[in-house]
């Protein structure tokens, strides 16, 4: 395993990168800490702050067990996204109406995030695996240090018009958090031993049940079915099932009925609005798509959205971010969209055939890695069941994920043009012993 060195001289010392727990923490916590005390209207304000100062602190990385992402490969990626995204808008503008001060100016946050992306994955890879792996774990006991208080109902007050009604601070709602604590959650539970990985699951389940947020819960499940062995998959079941008996799930049933009883239930009707509204960006565009970031900038008209209405004196709901981010992709895009997506699910599969390997020790991988595959599988939670859009926290640590984990997957003879020093071997992730 790489240590820092013991006695290096003052000049190395300050230009030591920052560590693992400061960079996770300031992506995933400054850009809900500022939409929650109502600094700025959404998520992309502070992320936006976020990743100026990732730009700002451009440093090649210092580990050779992973190779850097240069720049000029960076350069080739986001203007060839660029390209395609604009003419992709321009042929949708041909076709109908689109809103294209938001969609250039979301193209251009698009590639502040793939460049900010690629700062950080560099970042992370130059921390060496003992700081890495401490540093997520001071940042994995924070958030658990949050779930707890969002289990007590206690925030700090905010400066937002529409004060939150159930904020698990600084994250504006418990979705939210669910969102950014469930990649660390993931990384964890693959890294102990099973004793430990059964109570890391058991502490989601709790709190999916104290805080009330299905997001978390379907995270958390996913989690138990790629770190746990059968047999323990079995055991957690009977403990499930047992405490189910005991406790009010009215909470999750509903939330679950997507049925024509379900008519008031707003939570419901939202995850029915995002997939009626693919459906209906498809019928209007033929499958081409609506361009990017437009989906609910000329409202919709679908029956999920007309009962919403009905339910809010007239007022939408999550028609611009769809609910979660397979419903803008699909809508956005149209068949490319569903291409993404399906190209997405062949991602996570793979992580998680790896993630199951490294918890077994069947496989050595460094921990920047695991946490890259990890934040990738976990993102599967915000393309399909709640999502926040295109620009968040989880967002950017997913682009950084990706950078790294097509890094790893390049082709065998761009590897063979940087030949790996025998030195330079990634030290395995064994189960629990980085962590004792």
């Amino acid at each position: 395993m790489n240590t820092p060195d013991v006695a290096a001289p003052a000049s190395r010392r300050r230009a030591r990168p920052p560590g693992a727990a400061a960079l996770v923490m300031a992506v995933l916590g400054l850009p809900p800490l500022f939409f929650y005390l109502g600094l700025t209207a959404s998520y992309a304000g502070g992320l936006v702050l976020c990743l100026v100062g990732l730009l700002a602190m451009q440093r090649p990385a210092l580990r050779g067990s992973i190779a850097p992402i240069r720049v000029t490969q960076a350069q080739r990626a986001i203007a060839a996204i660029t390209a395609l995204l604009v003419l992709h808008l321009l042929v949708a503008a041909v076709r109908g109406q689109v809103d294209l001060p938001r969609a250039l100016g979301s193209i251009v946050l698009l590639g502040m995030l793939l460049a900010g992306a690629r700062v950080l994955a560099n970042g992370l890879i130059a921390v060496p695996d003992a700081r890495f792996h401490a540093g997520l774990l001071k940042v994995f006991m924070l958030m658990c240090g949050m779930a707890l208080l969002g289990m007590l109902g206690w925030g700090p007050p905010t400066l937002a018009a529409d004060p939150w009604r159930r904020p698990v601070f600084p994250f504006s709602e418990p979705s939210a958090f669910a969102l950014s604590f469930l990649p660390l959650l993931m990384y964890v539970c693959v890294a102990t031993r099973d004793r430990a990985r059964i109570g890391w699951v058991l502490f989601g389940l709790a709190s999916s049940a104290m805080i009330q947020n299905l997001t978390l819960l379907c995270g958390t499940l996913l989690v138990a079915m790629v770190v746990l062995r059968v047999h323990l998959l079995a055991v957690l079941a009977v403990l499930v099932a047992g405490a189910a008996s005991l406790l009010d799930l009215s909470y999750f049933v509903n939330r679950l009925d997507f049925s024509a009883d379900a008519a008031n239930n707003i939570s419901s009707l939202v995850y029915m609005q995002g997939w009626q509204m693919i459906i209906e960006a498809f019928q209007q565009t033929d499958g081409f798509g609506l361009g990017f970031q437009q989906l609910g900038v000329q409202g919709t008209e679908v029956d999920a959205a007309q009962i919403i209405r009905g339910l809010r004196d007239g007022g939408d709901m999550n028609l611009l971010d769809g609910g979660f981010v397979f419903a803008k992709l699909g809508s956005d895009f149209g068949v490319i969209g569903i291409a993404l997506g399906l190209l997405y699910l062949g991602l996570a599969l793979r992580s998680v055939l790896l993630l199951r390997a490294v918890a077994a020790g069947r496989r050595a991988m460094p921990p920047v890695l695991v946490l890259a595959h990890a934040s990738v599988l976990t993102f599967g939670i915000e393309m399909f069941v709640r999502g926040t859009g295109y620009f968040s926290g989880t967002a950017l640590l997913f682009a950084a994920s990706l950078w790294l984990v097509l890094r790893q997957t390049a082709p065998a003879r761009a590897r063979r043009r940087r030949p790996a020093r025998q030195d330079a071997q990634p030290p395995p992730l064994a189960s629990a012993a980085v962590l004792r």
